[in-house]
């Protein structure tokens, strides 16, 4: 666990940096920051510092404050910080992703939201959702877990290239999931929504039977380009049912 004095702010001597993830797993770390404005500097540089209302925005506002950040927001501050400046292992995956990245931009020009891909294998699910305008690398697609900012995990980007840089987090199990996706959506986008009965685009419960059997509906089938109509999924999960009466 990292210690950090600073005595600016409300006068603590010794402040415990730790931080958690929901499940209350600990994110141990080290801090070469020797104080807070250091760390501020740093977190100036984040692709969200500019906005108030996102994570590392709340925390640069905490920093600011006369009485100074909670020890939460401080030990977080320092945690996003180290990121920040952490170098990361670069390495690209052997697979191109382009049908992937050309899937997600085909949507894009269809709807106002950013759109996104949820999938779940193996009780992991994997979310992919594309950069917007003002992010660093726009039109790029991030490949994580979902949730809100440290407490969720990121699997690497897929660049504009289609080539895909996994982060230090990234399993074989998503990479494979990737690879998957990549070869054939349309029966990766099928098998997740005839597993959960949910749509992996629109994240919306099926209720048609031609959707329940392909894995997702029509509507997401025109803004994704993939084929859409085969009832033989439900037909057969129909007829299971019935005979189990």
């Amino acid at each position: 666990m990292t210690k950090f004095t600073d005595p600016k702010f409300n006068d603590r001597d010794l402040v415990p940096l730790r931080v958690f993830k929901r499940d209350g797993t600990e994110l141990p770390f080290e801090t070469p920051f020797r104080n807070l404005a250091e760390v501020a500097t740093v977190l100036r540089t984040h692709r969200d510092a500019g906005d108030a209302d996102s994570f590392v925005g709340s925390l640069i506002k905490a920093i600011g404050r006369i009485a100074g950040p909670s020890n939460k927001q401080a030990a977080w501050a320092h945690k996003v910080a180290v990121d920040l400046i952490t170098p990361r292992q670069q390495r690209q995956l052997d697979v191109e992703l382009l049908p992937v990245l050309q899937m997600l931009e085909r949507a894009a020009g269809t709807q106002k939201r950013l759109p996104r891909i949820v999938l779940t294998r193996d009780d992991v699910t994997v979310q992919l959702t594309m950069a917007g305008d003002k992010s660093r690398q726009p039109g790029t697609v991030n490949v994580m877990t979902p949730g809100a900012y440290g407490e969720n995990t990121w699997f690497g980007r897929i660049d504009l290239d289609g080539r895909f840089n996994p982060s230090r987090s990234c399993t074989p199990l998503v990479e494979q999931l990737l690879r998957d996706l990549a070869a054939d959506p349309a029966k990766v986008a099928g098998q997740h929504g005839v597993a959960t009965g949910s749509c992996c685009f629109c994240r919306r419960d099926l209720s048609d039977k031609r959707s329940r059997s392909v894995g997702y509906g029509p509507d997401c089938a025109v803004k994704y380009g993939l084929p859409w109509g085969d009832t033989s999924a439900a037909d057969a999960a129909d007829k299971a049912a019935r005979e189990a009466l």
